[in-house]
């Protein structure tokens, strides 16, 4: 329960700050594409390939998109 009243704040103020809903969307899928791999990485060892590399690179550009 508190972890998803946390999750309406958020929703929240970044509707607040953003303006719009699909921001906030696309920031919360480009954080998912970025903390997956890592994770992976760490905890089963999964190596990072050309592709999930290309993935990472590509959630940091949407977020840098987003943040302009």
């Amino acid at each position: 329960m508190p972890i998803s009243y946390g999750f309406w704040l958020a929703t929240k103020y970044g509707y607040v700050g953003f303006g719009n809903l699909w921001s906030i969307r696309l920031l919360g899928f480009a954080t998912g594409m970025l903390t997956f791999p890592f994770l992976t990485y760490w905890m089963i060892g999964e190596g990072i390939t050309l592709k999930t590399a290309i993935s990472i690179l590509l959630s940091i550009v949407i977020m840098i998109i987003q943040f302009i």
